[in-house]
């Protein structure tokens, strides 16, 4: 009894396994395993289990934060889209606007009886403005324009007149306008034509100058210049729509 029980405390202690591998008749053979190492086993299949559930997890969370930022990406796009349509139906507005305002001046410009506008329309055709420059110095609030006003005729007939470049803050508000060289203006016009910067061109001149008063929030704006003759008569307008950023 004594030796039995020295057996099975043996057996408590033993740090091994044995495996029988039987077959249908006879024992096919016998393995042994360490109890370390059957535990290390089953813990590296549990650490890869863990493993492989915390990269699905990461992988799921990877793929959620993807879809968030497209779905954010998607609505901004939306929103400039919708921005984008907002401000070509204001800038088509503002066209219409302007072209109404150019109608209107022009028919002023035309005597109750039927007269032609203020000047042949082929004065129109002999003066052009290029390289139109603009430059707004943020510090001092000011407004600073270059261009060249080109005799488009004939190099041997100079052209004399007398030049006004206007700043419409709001095209259709003629209080909001300014103009250079300082002069007065009626109905958003020149009150007198002889006041305005001298030029006499065989080929081309450069025009320069600034407006010193300029909005703060101006961000989209009209430069319109005009050009009179020597003799008083309206020979040339341009307009040119600027928008920010200068």
């Amino acid at each position: 009894m004594a030796a039995n029980d020295t057996h099975m405390n043996a057996d408590k202690k033993s740090h091994k396994w044995t495996i029988l591998v039987i077959g249908d008749h006879k024992q096919l053979g016998t393995y042994e395993i360490r109890k370390s190492t059957f535990t290390a086993a089953v813990a590296a299949v549990i650490g890869i289990i863990l493993i492989a559930i915390v990269f699905i997890w990461f992988l799921s969370t990877s793929d959620l934060r993807i879809q968030n930022d497209l779905r954010e990406r998607l609505a901004a796009s939306e929103q400039s889209i919708d921005s984008v349509k907002q401000e070509n139906a204001d800038l088509s507005k503002r066209i219409r606007e302007m072209e109404d305002a150019l109608a209107a001046t022009f028919k002023e410009g035309t005597g109750d009886k039927g007269e032609s506008p203020v000047t042949s329309p082929d004065h129109f055709n002999k003066m052009a403005v290029e390289n139109f420059e603009i430059n707004l110095d943020k510090p001092s609030d000011s407004l600073h324009f270059k261009f060249l006003l080109r005799n488009t005729a004939s190099y041997n007939n100079p052209i004399s007149g007398n030049i006004f470049v206007i700043l419409k803050p709001e095209y259709l508000d003629a209080s909001t306008w300014s103009c250079y060289p300082k002069a007065e203006l009626t109905g958003g016009k020149p009150q007198n034509s002889a006041s305005g910067e001298l030029f006499t061109i065989a080929r081309f001149k450069t025009i320069r100058g600034s407006f010193t008063t300029v909005p703060q929030r101006m961000e989209q704006f009209f430069i319109s210049v005009w050009v009179f003759s020597d003799d008083g008569k309206l020979i040339m307008t341009k307009d040119f729509f600027i928008r920010k950023e200068l």
